[in-house]
């Protein structure tokens, strides 16, 4: 073996797996009117699917009920506002508008 590389001398432990138990989701009950904002209870946290205003991509939310706090979202804020960034972009260089760069 190359000593540079040098080489392993304990044998790899492989960590043992802990069982977490899954808990079933809660789907929202369908209702008779269209509406785009979903939500669905589970204990003290509220999960929310909402559309982005200027990305008009779904944003997934974790709500805590007492409190209104956001605990987890996906897509997160700066990819909202990076995609809004790019759209943008993406439109102006096809309405004909373009960069002009000189040194």
């Amino acid at each position: 073996m190359d000593a540079t590389i040098g080489s392993v001398s304990a044998p790899y432990v492989v960590p043992k797996t802990v069982a977490v138990p899954v808990q079933p989701s809660v789907a929202p009950a369908p209702s008779s009117s269209a509406s785009d904002h979903q939500t669905s209870s589970n204990g003290d946290q509220r999960r929310e699917t909402t559309p982005d205003a200027a990305t008009g991509a779904l944003v997934y939310r974790i709500v805590e009920v007492a409190t209104g706090a956001v605990t987890m979202q996906t897509p997160t804020d700066a990819r909202l506002k990076l995609r809004a960034y790019i759209d943008g972009i993406m439109a102006s260089e096809s309405a004909g508008a373009s960069v002009t760069r000189s040194a």
